[in-house]
């Protein structure tokens, strides 16, 4: 059964992409990509901190040069950013990259702490911005309603079973 190259997961922020990723790259011997961890990698600063600096327009902007670079991974599990959804190029960047599964998850159920775009919108007013996108721009749409450990199942079976 022939695996993507890379999986790229998309989702509102606290849905359990990072934590799901990590084990589902463990489990199909992958390497693992934390998006907002590469991009203070290579900006050099955190992207709480850059969106305080700078502002959000700017921050997606550096988003996407960030991203642009996930096409030169292979066998890798990537998680992304909640809003990478907002940049209507970055959808071209991420099919170019692998296979797009969105990770939803029922909102009163999100982590929310840490979250500076969500703290600002709040996470209901982000969903209602980003989900038609999230759904769209997904190869898979996969439910975060599980233990963990049964959603990165679902996830790999899913995968494995696609050619």
């Amino acid at each position: 059964m022939a695996k993507p190259e890379n999986i790229l997961l998309i989702g509102m922020p606290g849905c359990g992409k990072s934590t799901i990723g990590r084990m589902l790259a463990a489990k199909l011997g992958y390497n693992f990509i934390d998006a907002d961890a590469e991009f203070e990698e290579y900006i050099g600063i955190s992207p709480a901190d850059y969106i305080e600096c700078f502002g959000v327009p700017k921050f997606r902007e550096k988003e996407s040069e960030v991203i642009a670079e996930f096409r030169k991974c292979t066998r890798t599990v990537i998680s992304l950013g909640g809003g990478v959804v907002e940049i209507p190029k970055n959808e071209e960047l991420l099919h170019a990259a692998g296979k797009i599964i969105y990770i939803r998850r029922e909102l009163d159920k999100l982590a929310q702490g840490g979250r500076p775009i969500t703290a600002a919108k709040g996470v209901e007013t982000l969903f209602a911005e980003r989900h038609e996108k999230y759904e769209q721009w997904a190869d898979l749409i996969i439910e975060n309603d599980k233990e963990l450990s049964m959603v990165v199942e679902k996830v790999y079976n899913e995968i494995v079973q696609e050619k």
